[in-house]
C-alpha cells in the first residue's frame, strides 16, 4: 500500500487466539505507527488504535477477521520477542513486522494495571 502499510495474516481462523502479521513502515508523512502499547508480562497489549494511523488504515485494508484491536497482543517484533526490545523496536525501526495474537472481546479494559 502507498501508506507504508502491508496486509497479511498468518491466522486461518477469526477465532480468538488467531495470529497475525502486520507489517508497518515509517515514511515521511507518517513517522508514527498509530497505536499504544503496555507491557504485560513478555508481551505489549495494544491499548489505543488511532483509527487514521498506520495500523487504522491496515484494518481497514485487511478482511474482517484480521482485524486488530484493543486488547490484542504483540508476541513479537521483527525477530525480538521481550517486551522493552519490542517497544524499541516500535519507537525506533523503519520498518516494524509485528505478531499479534487476537484476543476474545478484543477489549484492553479487562486487562490489569501493574
Amino acid at each position: 500500500l502507498g501508506d507504508g502499510a502491508g496486509c497479511r495474516g498468518g491466522g486461518q481462523s477469526s477465532h480468538p487466539g488467531a495470529d497475525v502479521e502486520v507489517k508497518l513502515h515509517r515514511n515521511m508523512s507518517s513517522l508514527e505507527y498509530g497505536f499504544m502499547v503496555m507491557p504485560d508480562g513478555e508481551c505489549l497489549v495494544i491499548t489505543w488504535i488511532d483509527e487514521e494511523g498506520q495500523l487504522g488504515r491496515w484494518n481497514r485494508s485487511c478482511p474482517h477477521h484480521l482485524v486488530v484491536q484493543s486488547g490484542d497482543r504483540i508476541v513479537a517484533v521483527n525477530t525480538v520477542t521481550d517486551a522493552e526490545g519490542m517497544r524499541t523496536q516500535l519507537l525506533g525501526a523503519l520498518e516494524c513486522r509485528m505478531h499479534i495474537l487476537q484476543c476474545e472481546g478484543g477489549d484492553a479494559s479487562n486487562i490489569a494495571m501493574a
